[in-house]
């Protein structure tokens, strides 16, 4: 099931359009020098709960990507479906610097190759999917009236890793459970820590902002 899925995905239900726009959803070095300047000006005008949102994403990506994901690509050790399947493409952005100039350049695509774990990384788990659920699930969480709209690019860029090859459709759908949980603990601890902490040494901002979630 889960390789027949993936041909569909990966191999069948593709054009060199989509190939173009998944790549793009793909391209964490591509969106990065974006999302930077982004972040610091929500940080800087932002208020509190804006802040406290910041934060408790931060802590969720710690645990998302420095934990989940690396310990579990070493304990798991998965081989990804470029590496092991031999009807899949690999579809990437081409390797140009800065990143954005490969908006400019034909996308590369690949098929029939094998690349070297120590090169390519394990497929599970996604850190593409459980980072963007992560902050998806953060934000609804946080902001439940529009919050939820961020689940939009999540999905979109949990669907580009199976259609560029990175991983197996199974992975993408266990890291989406996980992600969701692991945000859902997240929240509930640094709401926890606020209603520890923020009365003893911040007494006026709490008494202003009780709660950590602004829903």
């Amino acid at each position: 099931m889960d390789e027949s899925l993936f041909e569909k995905i990966n191999v069948d239900w593709t054009s060199p359009a989509l190939d173009f726009f998944m790549a793009v959803a793909s391209s964490w070095a591509l969106w990065l020098p974006i999302l930077v300047p982004v972040i610091i000006l929500v940080a800087w005008r932002g208020g509190f709960h804006v802040r406290a949102w910041l934060i408790t994403l931060a802590l969720a990506l710690l645990m998302s990507d420095g934990v989940v994901t690396q310990m579990g690509k070493k304990w798991v050790n998965r081989p990804r479906p470029h590496e092991s399947a031999p009807f899949a493409r690999r579809v990437d952005l081409a390797p140009t610097r800065p990143a954005i100039f490969a908006l400019t350049q034909p996308v590369v695509v690949e098929e029939k190759f094998n690349l070297t774990p120590a090169k390519s990384g394990r497929s599970f788990p996604s850190g593409h999917v459980m980072n963007n659920v992560s902050v998806a699930m953060v934000t609804t969480l946080f902001f439940a009236r529009w919050g939820w709209l961020c689940f939009f690019p999540a999905l979109l860029v949990s669907y580009s890793r199976i259609y560029t090859g990175a991983h197996w459709p199974s992975d993408v759908l266990v890291c989406i459970v996980l992600a969701m949980g692991l945000a859902m603990a997240v929240c509930a601890l640094t709401s926890a820590i606020w209603r520890k902490v923020g009365p003893k040494f911040m007494p006026r901002t709490y008494a202003a902002h009780p709660h950590w979630l602004k829903s």
